[in-house]
């Protein structure tokens, strides 16, 4: 088999945005949503004890030996750099990688709601961006970044388990912080941005109560924390944020998330006609009603405001879709 960068490389140059790479089946790339063949080798166990060798240090070895998965990311130049998943499995081993470009995409360039540039205004507070996997979602987190960057002269602290974009201070200062080396955990790591005076902090995702926990302290401090979760849509990112507490914490948290959340993004890619693909964005702007109904768990009118305040900056998901078929990017349900 040939050397894992010229794969990773093979992939980055067909526009793949995942590679899977299994003993005893071919390699696979993902382009466009589709699973396809690279060529017709098949890695053996030889090959994949030398991928091992090259790229996982000791620790790295000894974690995927004791745990059964590790995880890392690669640098690849100007092909950007690849999240790579390796696991046990079948007792052999195998690989999923995610490709990130080198180049941080500009918010217009993502179509992003116009309103969302306002909330990232806002001088503290809680933003939220959701997504099912494969959703786009770190990608969003880098262009919002991105515009942060630019526009404005902040201090900005970015905590990731895996540095998957590479940010270089432009008119604002960015730091980014490795969750498990440059700090405990996501916890930790922001509780130590809030004591370095940090003005926002962008976590790549909230999935403990003890981070939730830890991002409402940042944001009553009068911070401005940015995190992504894993969810499919505004209403069920905010459910989910309570399903990390026991039934008989919900209600206080709910108090506290309805007071500081400003605002819920959440996307899907969609498939376009020229190919590759786009994300269809939903935006949820909290308002006074929008805070009332969800102190109230009435999750079904919050829906309805989304419909009826557009003037607001309110996009739902078929609001979304919509306009992509008016601009001839997506085909019209037949």
């Amino acid at each position: 088999m040939r050397e894992l960068k010229d794969i990773l490389k093979q992939a980055a140059d067909r526009n793949a945005s995942d590679i899977h790479i299994s003993m005893g089946d071919p390699v696979m790339l993902r382009t466009d949503g589709r699973l396809g063949k690279l060529d017709e080798t098949v890695p053996s166990a030889q090959d994949f004890g030398q991928i091992l060798k090259t790229y996982l240090s000791a620790e790295q070895l000894l974690a995927l030996k004791q745990t059964g998965a590790v995880s890392l990311v690669i640098p690849l130049g100007q092909e950007g750099r690849f999240r790579l998943f390796f696991y046990r499995k079948n007792g052999g081993y195998a690989m999923a990688g995610r490709h990130f470009p080198a180049e941080i995409p500009f918010f217009d360039e993502l179509r992003l709601p116009e309103r969302l540039r306002t909330l990232l205004g806002k001088p503290s507070g809680l933003i939220l961006a959701g997504g099912g996997a494969g959703s786009g979602r770190s990608t969003t987190l880098a262009a919002i970044i991105n515009e942060l960057n630019m526009t404005t002269e902040k201090y900005i602290v970015v905590l990731s388990e895996l540095a998957e974009f590479c940010h270089r201070s432009i008119r604002s200062l960015v730091e980014q912080r490795s969750i498990g080396s440059d700090v405990a955990s996501a916890g930790a790591g922001i509780r130590a941005a809030v004591s370095a005076d940090a003005d926002i902090i962008v976590l790549d995702e909230i999935h403990d109560a003890e981070t939730l926990g830890e991002a409402i302290f940042a944001a009553q401090a009068g911070k401005l924390l940015i995190a992504g979760i894993r969810a499919e849509d505004t209403t069920a990112v905010y459910k989910r944020l309570l399903e990390f507490y026991e039934p008989d914490r919900r209600a206080e948290i709910n108090e506290k998330l309805s007071a500081y959340v400003q605002g819920i993004l959440a996307q899907k890619l969609l498939p376009l006609k020229k190919g590759g693909r786009a994300a269809a964005c939903e935006l949820l702007i909290f308002d006074q009603a929008v805070r009332n109904l969800l102190k109230e768990e009435k999750y079904g009118q919050v829906l309805s405001i989304m419909q009826n305040d557009k003037k607001n900056g309110m996009v739902t998901f078929d609001d979304a879709m919509a306009e992509m078929e008016s601009m001839r990017l997506i085909a019209g349900e037949e």
